[in-house]
């Protein structure tokens, strides 16, 4: 079977689902190759689901962020909304806290561990759960916000995950189509107030 169709009904973060969609359209012409891709795309290919699944499992115990995005996904997969909804606005007050300041050397671990929280809310933003993603992704601009406020943003880290969270909003937006009066009137407040800027032209898009 293709690897995309052994991760789509997992939950998996967008990297991993890149990495399979760049190994189904490599196709068979590049597995037998003399290079080392190659020849670790036709292992794995060789390779049963259950050998697949303990060498990500080995993986994950030794990466915490990795541990982390697998757990999330899991729970998220098998949990119903009363249950989902606590529960990851619980992950994102926990990702974006920032304890006091933070410093240039430790903006990237921190924005690491935001960016995993907003791939679990972005698997849930064009589906049957837009609702909840929009409602959760709300909760996370606020959260977002707040913490770029006290952190080095010299490498832009801050900008790009208010840009994420604007992409799953209007993903979560198209999907779940809220009334289409109170948007117009959200957005504005969103834009006109916004210390950060977070909703620049959103009433536009």
């Amino acid at each position: 079977p293709r690897m995309l169709m052994d991760l789509e009904g997992y939950g998996f973060c967008k990297h991993m689902v890149a990495v399979a969609l760049s190994a189904n359209a490599a196709g068979p012409e590049g597995a037998g190759g003399d290079d080392a891709l190659g020849r670790i795309r036709t292992h794995l290919r060789e390779l049963g689901t259950d050998a697949l699944v303990a060498m990500v499992v080995e993986l994950a115990e030794r990466d915490l962020a990795l541990f982390r995005r697998l757990d999330s996904a899991a729970s998220v997969a098998r949990a119903d909304d009363k249950t989902l909804e606590p529960s990851l606005r619980k992950a994102i007050d926990q990702a974006t806290r920032t304890g006091g300041y933070i410093e240039y050397r430790e903006a990237a671990g921190w924005v690491s561990g935001v960016e995993a929280v907003l791939d679990t809310i972005s698997g849930l933003a064009s589906g049957v759960r837009a609702e909840l993603a929009l409602r959760l992704i709300e909760h996370a601009f606020r959260r977002i916000e707040k913490a770029v406020e006290s952190m080095d943003d010299s490498d832009g880290h801050g900008g790009a995950l208010v840009d994420r969270a604007q992409e799953i909003h209007l993903a979560a937006v198209n999907a779940a189509r809220p009334d289409p009066v109170r948007l117009p009137g959200d957005l504005f407040s969103r834009e006109a107030g916004g210390s950060f800027h977070s909703f620049f032209g959103a009433a536009q898009t």
